[in-house]
Order: C-alpha cells, then sequence, then structure tokens
C-alpha cells in the first residue's frame, strides 16, 4: 500500500496509525456533481461535504486523498467497495462488490500529487442503492489498480490493515427517503468470528442536535437486546454488554423516536453506535494480532480503551483490579486509570444532514 496518500478516517485523521475503527470518513463523498470536483473538494477538506444517497438515482461517489509525503507521487488508483450496513466489514463480503465509474472501469484514478497537494478521483464513482440500502463503503489507494484481499483472512488482521495504513477508510452511508417516516431505524451486522465467546460492548450515543425527549436504542430478538433511554440535558449515551457465543452472525436495530410525532430531525442531529471487544481475567490478550501479555507490575500494554468504573460494574458486577497503562504515540508511558482492556472493532453512524 502507499502510505505516503492520506485516505482520512476521520477530520482528525493526519496519518498516523489510528487507534479505533472509524466509519466515518469525510473523503468518501455522495455528492451532486460538481463543475470542478478536484477544485471543489479541495476547498471544503477541512469539512465533510457528504450529501445523503438517493433512494431512486444514480449517487455520485468522490473519493480524496492528500500526498503527506516528501516527495511528489505518481498515478493513485482508487478503488472502492460495498457492503451492508456492518460493525464488522468482512472482506469475504465487500471485497466482491466493487462499484464502477461513470465510465465502467473498475477503478478511478488520480493524478500526479505534489507534496501536502490534495487530489479528487478524475472520474466519479456511479451507485445505485436498491441493492443495498443503508451501505457500508471502503476505499483504497494506491499504486495498484487489483488490489488482492485475499490474504486478510482473519477480523485481526482486518483490524490491523485499517489502522495502521493511511490510504485505507471505510463509511457508513444512510439513505434518505422522501415522506418517510420520521422516525430512524438502521439495521446493522455484528458478529463473533471468534472461536470462543466474544463479550462486547455497544455504545450508543445521541449528538448535542438531538432534541430533548427523543428516545433512541439498540435491540436485536437474536442477541437478546432491548434497551433505549430519552435525551435529557447532557444525558445522552448509554452502554450494554453482550456475549456472543462462536461464529454468532446477524443484525441489531439501532433506532430514533422523536417526543413529536409532526416535528422533523434537525440539520447535524445524529446517533452513533461503538462496538468495543473487552477483554477481562485473562493472562494474554490479542491487540491487532499481536499477543500482549501482563507484565509483572500487573498492567496491561497499549490499551485502546479503557472501560469506566460504571461500565466494569455493568459488565464483570465488579471493579476488577488488574491496571492498564496506554502507551501514546510518543512512547512516554501514560497511566490510565481503568481495569479491562477494550479494542474498538466497529463505528456505525446515521447523521441527519437534512429535514425529512
Amino acid at each position: 500500500m502507499n502510505s505516503k496518500i492520506l485516505l482520512r478516517d476521520n477530520l482528525q485523521d493526519t496519518g498516523t496509525t489510528t487507534t479505533s475503527m472509524s466509519y466515518s470518513s469525510p473523503d468518501i463523498i455522495t455528492h451532486s456533481q460538481v463543475a470542478d470536483s478536484k477544485t471543489f473538494f479541495t476547498n471544503n477538506y477541512g469539512k465533510d461535504p457528504n450529501e445523503a444517497l438517493g433512494t431512486q438515482n444514480d449517487n455520485y461517489i468522490y473519493v480524496r486523498v492528500k500526498n503527506i509525503g516528501n516527495e511528489a507521487v505518481p498515478k493513485t488508483y482508487v478503488n472502492l467497495y460495498v457492503n451492508q450496513l456492518s460493525l464488522y466489514l468482512n472482506p469475504l463480503n465487500w471485497g466482491k462488490n466493487r462499484i464502477s465509474t461513470i465510465r465502467g472501469n473498475n477503478y478511478s484514478t488520480i493524478d500526479s500529487l505534489a507534496c501536502n497537494e490534495i487530489g479528487v478521483t478524475n472520474d466519479y464513482f456511479l451507485f445505485n442503492r436498491s441493492k443495498y440500502g443503508n451501505s457500508c463503503f471502503v476505499a483504497v489507494a494506491g499504486s495498484e489498480q487489483n488490489p488482492d484481499f485475499t490474504w486478510i483472512n482473519s477480523w485481526a488482521k482486518y483490524v490491523e490493515w485499517v489502522t495502521t495504513n493511511a490510504n485505507v477508510a471505510a463509511r457508513n452511508m444512510v439513505t434518505y427517503k422522501e415522506g418517510e417516516s420520521i422516525d430512524y431505524n438502521s439495521h446493522m451486522n455484528l458478529c463473533n468470528p471468534y472461536e470462543t465467546d466474544a463479550t462486547f460492548l455497544l455504545i450508543v450515543e445521541a449528538n448535542s442536535l438531538v432534541p430533548e425527549g427523543t428516545t433512541f436504542g439498540i435491540e436485536s430478538k437474536a442477541f437478546n437486546i432491548d434497551y433505549e433511554k430519552k435525551c435529557s440535558g447532557t444525558d445522552r449515551k448509554f452502554s450494554i454488554s453482550v456475549t456472543l457465543q462462536p461464529k454468532a452472525d446477524n443484525y441489531v436495530n439501532v433506532y430514533g423516536k422523536l417526543k413529536n410525532k409532526s416535528a422533523s430531525w434537525p440539520a447535524g442531529a445524529s446517533l452513533t453506535v461503538q462496538s468495543i471487544l473487552v477483554q477481562f481475567g485473562m493472562d494474554a490478550v490479542c491487540d491487532n494480532a499481536v499477543v500482549q501479555s501482563i507484565n509483572k507490575d500487573g498492567i496491561f500494554r497499549n490499551a485502546k480503551y479503557v472501560l469506566t468504573p460504571t461500565e466494569c460494574v455493568h459488565i464483570y458486577n465488579s471493579n476488577p483490579s488488574v491496571r492498564i497503562q496506554a502507551v501514546p504515540e510518543n512512547n512516554s508511558l501514560k497511566a490510565a486509570a481503568g481495569p479491562v482492556f477494550g479494542l474498538i472493532i466497529g463505528e456505525c453512524g446515521v447523521q441527519y444532514i437534512k429535514e425529512v
């Protein structure tokens, strides 16, 4: 992969190794056709100009990148893939779903880029959402016309691939239907690809623009999940735990219901859900396919997520004594008060960017 090319996971991404999966790339962009895409998407690089997927017509999807290297890079190939909305994007699924450009090619290109120059795909991708509904996209930018993903044969390898390569990103997108109910529902996949039971922490959060009194929740009959709450002041987040048997694979539904049935969702209001694999009481844990053991001082190293005491009690009915120490990128050790190792493996979100 071409590490000089940055395809951001979020607006704060600078190209360093990220600490979690994120399905909110501002550089995978659904947008109506513009006259000069390079100028348009370069000028708003500090923002997310994404528009909602249309329900009937073909959608234009642009991909933009930035050269963060110390020298110019030659022509870049961009491949775009689609999958149903999921907290774990299995390459065996999305790797088969390649999106073609307006010219019918399997990939688009970006011209040679000078240092710090921003580039945009020369031909936009053409996507009709009727097959997938709410969808998740994976974009890869580099020197290969036809990347090979057959080597990504485990969850750990997939997480490592996304979090350690600056030129790989993913994005969930939601379809808006004219005249649809003001209530929001989104089905997303949740699975356990391991050979043993795995406990996940699901965190659902409404941002500050969701009106007070709005009910939001998560449910799944397959996983025996049924929890909701109402937004009130700053109380806009809840977490629940679920233990999945080996190879369990099914869907959860995240929903939102406005208090006033005749109201519309405010622009910018959003609901997000994170799926975090948590480990406890082990002599070793698997972090991006690297087994890490507890040191003699009883400290886990390189924690990706530290559960709060409330979350610990909720999951384990106690507050374990194992300590965690996170290692930031400058390699100076920073103690973190928390007892449980966690690896963020998925993040989904919906943003109401316009009134329904």
